[in-house]
């Protein structure tokens, strides 16, 4: 996430993102479209490259629960 931007702000991406989808529970996050994401980093200005950081984002939270085999 911190691509071109401070690392204090992309830190707080992840926490951004979990106010708005009202809570940090790794389902919630897994459970979230592409589009919900793409349209939260834009509507919000969470990042310099907000459409490609969303996209980024996704597919790591993807990533971890292929890989982790990751269940809340």
């Amino acid at each position: 996430m911190d691509r071109q931007i401070k690392t204090e702000r992309a830190w707080l991406i992840p926490y951004k993102i979990s106010q708005e989808i009202g809570g940090f529970e790794f389902s919630k996050l897994v459970s979230l479209e592409q589009k919900k994401i793409q349209e939260i980093f834009a509507r919000k200005k969470l990042h310099r490259f907000n459409t490609v950081m969303a996209n980024n984002f996704y597919l790591a939270i993807h990533r971890i629960h292929d890989d982790e085999d990751y269940d809340d």
